[in-house]
């Protein structure tokens, strides 16, 4: 009986390699294509601030100001009081508190109807508005309208700060939470983690924790090892692109291939320099070359670890120990990019 198995011949083996690079280069044709589709085309982008009502949380408000007016973003500004608020210190829900007796208002809401409608005035993302409207969301959670008609909500809640945030995430869906990076010494260390630690933790948002002013000309770093979690950091860079000005410089570790990270940031313009983790510091640790090669001014652009929450919280990871212990700013990507292969 004669076989109908086919025999492997220098034609044929020529004509399957001629088919699957074929199949290759429309893949890439396909894949470049997609990408600068998705590149081009708007990306709606939601922002969320935390203030704590204090002058340290100047810097994290006014950066997200600046991020959501260059990229045309939504914004909320939530403080959360330290004790609940009794009622009868609040003004009448639907009634306009006229500017001239913000003054008179609770220190809470002064701080959300002065300090942060000045520093929305001075970013201009809003003019000052002739009275605002105090409204009772929900348990525990009010709202100071503006009626300027611009994409702004005030909020006000004396739950605790995470749980706070994690409801108007959630409300929103929203896609970054801009948290002022809190004191890295190690009595602070000792003493428990921080919001912005809690936030990187477990929101389901991007964080980013500000340490020093972020402008959109500030510089970003993105830095990728080629694992999933790195993946990651591509998302909300994705979204945040037009709100950065400058080029975006890459580092990438040892042996990994980063053309695909180049020729992205190169169709949008945006592409900056390529560094090495070996060129950094040859024997320490990944999070001792990211900490050595970054400069303070600069935010440093990574995907969170796609390890339990458990073992995140009791290990730690260099995403989390990047929020707790760099002297700049840090932005943990928690989107996964919209192409499967991408990076």
């Amino acid at each position: 009986m004669i076989s109908r198995a086919r025999v492997a011949t220098p034609a044929r083996t020529n004509t399957l390699k001629s088919a699957e690079l074929l199949k290759k280069k429309v893949y890439n044709n396909w894949k470049v294509t997609t990408m600068n589709k998705m590149m081009n085309e708007p990306q709606p982008l939601n922002i969320i601030a935390y203030t704590d009502g204090t002058h340290k949380s100047v810097d994290a408000v006014r950066s997200a100001m600046r991020l959501a007016r260059a990229a045309k973003a939504e914004l909320d500004i939530i403080h959360v009081a330290d004790a609940p608020i009794d009622p009868s210190n609040l003004p009448q829900p639907g009634i306009p508190v006229p500017r001239a007796e913000w003054g008179s208002l609770h220190s809470c809401l002064r701080h959300l109807a002065i300090d942060v409608i000045s520093w929305l005035a001075a970013e201009s993302f809003t003019q000052t508005p002739e009275a605002v409207i105090c409204k009772h969301e929900g348990p525990d959670l009010y709202r100071l309208n503006l009626d300027t008609g611009k994409p702004v909500r005030l909020w006000l809640s004396y739950d605790e700060p995470n749980i706070a945030l994690e409801k108007l995430v959630k409300k929103y869906n929203a896609d970054l939470v801009v948290i002022r990076g809190e004191e890295t010494g190690i009595l602070k260390r000792i003493l428990g983690k921080s919001v912005a630690e809690v936030a990187a933790l477990k929101l389901p948002a991007s964080i980013l924790v500000v340490r020093s002013p972020v402008y959109p000309d500030t510089p970003f770093v993105v830095a990728s090892d080629g694992s999933e979690s790195s993946r990651r950091a591509f998302g909300i860079l994705r979204k945040l692109m037009p709100a950065i000005r400058k080029p975006i410089d890459i580092i990438l570790k040892e042996g990994i291939d980063g053309s695909a990270i180049e020729d992205w940031l190169k169709e949008s313009g945006k592409k900056g320099e390529t560094l090495r983790l070996d060129e950094i510091g040859a024997g320490l640790s990944p999070l001792r070359q990211l900490l050595f090669s970054m400069q303070p001014g600069h935010v440093l652009v990574v995907g969170a670890s796609m390890r339990s929450y458990l073992l995140r919280f009791l290990q730690g990871s260099v995403p989390l120990s990047l929020v707790r212990r760099a002297p700049f700013s840090v932005l943990v990507s928690k989107e996964i990019p919209g192409l499967e292969e991408d990076y």
